[in-house]
Parts: C-alpha cells; sequence; structure tokens
C-alpha cells in the first residue's frame, strides 16, 4: 500500500514589534491557537494552522483596537512546507548581558563546548532552541533578572524560578553556582521545551520542574526566589512566602512601570524594602528583602 504525502500548509501573519506588552499579546496568540513564532529585531512572524476561511487577522486587528493600540501594518500569507521552527535561528544575535553572561542559539558546531559551571572570568554560556515564544532571552524583564542574578547569586544557593518557561533562569542560576533550582511553571505546554534547554546546556541534577501554582506552595524556603511573572501573580507569591515565614531573597522582573508606584506599595505593605531596582524599555526589575 502506498500513500500520498500530504502538503503541510500554515497561514503566517507578520506583526511588527510595537509598544504592547508583548509577554500579554503572546498569551493572546496562543489562545488564538498559534503554533509557533519567530521574533526578528523588529517583528514577529506568527504561524497559524492553515483553514480556508480562517479570522485569524480580524482577531488580531481587533485585539490593538480594543485596547487602543497604535495601528500598524500587518501582513499575512500562505505558506507550504516551510520549516518556520527553524527561522527564527536566522534573526537571533549573541545577547551579551552584565559582565559574563551570553546567550547564544544552539548549533551542532557549540554543542561540544557546554559545560554545567563555568566559573572565574568565563562567561556563563546559555544555549537556547526555542520552540514556542516560552522564552529566548531576548525579552526585557529576562534581560534584566540575568543581570541581577549575576550580582546576587552564590555559590550553594537555593534558588525558586517562578513561571521558569524555557528554563532559561534555571540555567543560569546553575551555572553560576546555585546548588538546587525548583521551576515552577503554570503552563503544561513549556515542558518538552523546558527538558530540551536543561539537556542542550549540560545541566545533569539540581534542577527540578514543576507545573502548578507556584503561589499555593507549603513552603518557601529558598536563598532567592525569582519571579518574572505579570503584577498580581507577583503579589500573591510575596504575600505566600511572607505568610510562610520565608526569609528569602526576591527578584521580581515582570513589573510595568506604570505599576511600580502599586508594587512599591504593597512591598512596604508586608514590611519589606526594595535594596536595587533596574529599568529597562517599560519594565522595572526589583531586588527586595
Amino acid at each position: 500500500m502506498t500513500y500520498s504525502l500530504v502538503k503541510q500548509r500554515w497561514q503566517k501573519i507578520t506583526i511588527p514589534k510595537g509598544k504592547y506588552d508583548l509577554d500579554i499579546f503572546l498569551g493572546f496568540l496562543a489562545d488564538l491557537g498559534c503554533v509557533g513564532i519567530t521574533e526578528g529585531d523588529k517583528f514577529l512572524e506568527v504561524y497559524f494552522p492553515y483553514k480556508s476561511q480562517s479570522d485569524y487577522l480580524t482577531e488580531i486587528e481587533d485585539y490593538f483596537n480594543k485596547f487602543g493600540l497604535e495601528k500598524c501594518p500587518i501582513e499575512e500569507c500562505i505558506v507550504e512546507r516551510e520549516n518556520w521552527h527553524l527561522n527564527w535561528q536566522k534573526h537571533f544575535k549573541p545577547i551579551k548581558l552584565g559582565e559574563r553572561i551570553v546567550i547564544r542559539k544552539y548549533t551542532n558546531k557549540n554543542r561540544k563546548i557546554v559545560s554545567k559551571k563555568l566559573k572565574g572570568i568565563s562567561d556563563i554560556e546559555i544555549l537556547i532552541k526555542p520552540g514556542m515564544a516560552f522564552g529566548t532571552g531576548t525579552h526585557e524583564t529576562t534581560q534584566m533578572a540575568l543581570i541581577l542574578m549575576e550580582q546576587i547569586v552564590k555559590e550553594g544557593m537555593s534558588v525558586l524560578d517562578a513561571g521558569c518557561g524555557s528554563g532559561i533562569l534555571t540555567i543560569a542560576a546553575l551555572k553560576m553556582g546555585a546548588a538546587s533550582v525548583d521551576s515552577w511553571d503554570n503552563d503544561p505546554e513549556i515542558e518538552e521545551n523546558y527538558l530540551e534547554h536543561i539537556k542542550l546546556n549540560g545541566i545533569e541534577n539540581g534542577y527540578k520542574p514543576k507545573i502548578g501554582d507556584v503561589t499555593e506552595k507549603n513552603d518557601y524556603l529558598y536563598d532567592l526566589i525569582i519571579s518574572n511573572i505579570e503584577i498580581k501573580t507577583d503579589l500573591r507569591l510575596l504575600s505566600s512566602a511572607i505568610k510562610s515565614g520565608s526569609e528569602s531573597l526576591f527578584i521580581f522582573s515582570g513589573i510595568l512601570i506604570n505599576e511600580y508606584g502599586d508594587f512599591k506599595r504593597e512591598v512596604t505593605n508586608y514590611k519589606c524594602r526594595i535594596i536595587n531596582e533596574m529599568f529597562k524599555g517599560e519594565w522595572v526589575a526589583l531586588v527586595v528583602k
């Protein structure tokens, strides 16, 4: 018996980057049925399963209108048998952060040089091979979290990575010398991408992934808690940790600048203090004790 090959077809929509909240927009695209995203310097290429009659483009335009966002030219086309999941590699450039952190795309050329921990003056190299948009290290909140981690993480620390996504912050913490990282996320779709990144970066132990609500843990006995999530979840996490008696140091990096005042007041209400802060784009990252 012979089988005919079925052509693979997708609808590709190209969307310029703008002043919209990228993380929230990516969540909207996932809910809409997006199966892949490639990110360039100035645009997103978003892929959906092909349908002869679809409302993807209309839904995206309605999204921008609903939130009063500036209209931008959005292009749509049909692609056949295109390796869209590899296109990101054409646009991704190495990212240098802080003193030693380098984020590079994974290729066969660099797969043999990965080590578990890089100390001293060596680069802390993080290799990425994103599947969906679970974290490529390009977003301002991830970058600020990494820079602050480089200043804080010490040998032997225990760390909680809240909203771990693709595992970039978990990998960074372990390569910086952390003894253990508990990686929590409420999206089961991240698990395959997370474990692939762990393997690509030569991490053999010290990590423990968990799918669930990180704000409902029984205890928060960590030296450092890193949360790259939106403000409401950040505040629930802070509340849960404080009520459990945690004395952890926190890095919060998912706070919009226009939310900074409200977040700072809540931190003060919990008798905590902000000991460092960083601003990038429309975001602020805070170190809280």
